[in-house]
């Protein structure tokens, strides 16, 4: 049975254009001198709307080893979301002792990314674009509403994903090249959300994992696209989303007692 918070969302998605047969996929991302396209990439809507299911009251169901996402629940005493350095001492203590209750084999956990993120008001239109960055991260909402009801993150069954869905892309920066992935459109992914997300509420999700078998027997499990979509229901004086985002690198050390 659906639930009453289920929503049907037209989601963009990135297209395979001719192009990418002579030239990578790209994006610059720092400015720098001269004339030049700062992307190839485009964007377009699916042709048919896609149910968005509310795991509310489900959430014990979605693991991450599995569906590459998971729910869990983590108090912190951060206040001040600007201050770095409570949030790169106190804020990374807290994420690291949940890590390491949440999952498996956790040796070392090495944080190397964190934003503090502010949506846009809903009625504001917008590309409503499926992202797929690079390895864990992790969502909680921030500010004095604590309950996360504009704009919340879908994740999609990383299942449901093929390598050949992905278009490989690359992040072009001053200091590096990097790579990200976007996800092409066709029928049959399976995408969630936790309705009325609280500020204790934690979502992790998986970008990356060098152990064959996860999610998909036939491959490593790299894959959770995920996109913020824009819900019917919500009233017109809901204020904006604000939630934090962080990204670690999770190491287990391999068991010196068995043989490869």
């Amino acid at each position: 049975m659906a639930s009453t918070q289920d929503e049907c969302v037209v989601l963009s998605y990135a297209k395979w254009l001719p192009i990418y047969d002579r030239e990578v996929p790209f994006q610059i991302l720092s400015d720098f001198s001269g004339d030049y396209k700062r992307t190839n990439l485009e964007f377009g809507p699916a042709p048919v709307a896609e149910t968005i299911h509310d795991i509310r009251n489900l959430e014990s169901t979605f693991k991450l080893d599995i569906h590459g996402f998971q729910v869990c629940r983590q108090e912190t005493s951060v206040q001040d979301w600007t201050d770095r350095r409570s949030i790169e001492t106190q804020y990374y203590d807290e994420m690291e002792q949940m890590l390491r209750s949440e999952l498996d084999d956790v040796d070392e956990v090495f944080f190397y990314d964190w934003r503090p993120r502010k949506n846009v008001p809903f009625q504001i239109e917008g590309v409503t674009k499926v992202d797929l960055d690079d390895l864990s991260q992790y969502l909680m909402p921030v500010g004095n509403a604590h309950i996360v009801r504009d704009c919340p993150l879908a994740l999609c069954d990383g299942r449901t994903v093929d390598a050949k869905d992905l278009l490989p892309t690359d992040h072009i920066k001053k200091a590096y090249i990097g790579q990200t992935s976007n996800l092409m459109y066709r029928p049959g992914y399976s995408w969630h959300y936790l309705s009325s997300q609280t500020r204790e509420e934690c979502i992790i999700f998986k970008m990356f994992d060098s152990l064959n078998g996860v999610t998909k027997p036939e491959r490593n499990n790299q894959d959770c696209p995920h996109v913020a979509f824009r819900h019917r229901q919500i009233p017109a004086d809901t204020p904006p989303r604000e939630s934090f985002e962080i990204r670690a690198l999770v190491f287990t050390y391999p068991d010196p007692t068995v043989k490869s």
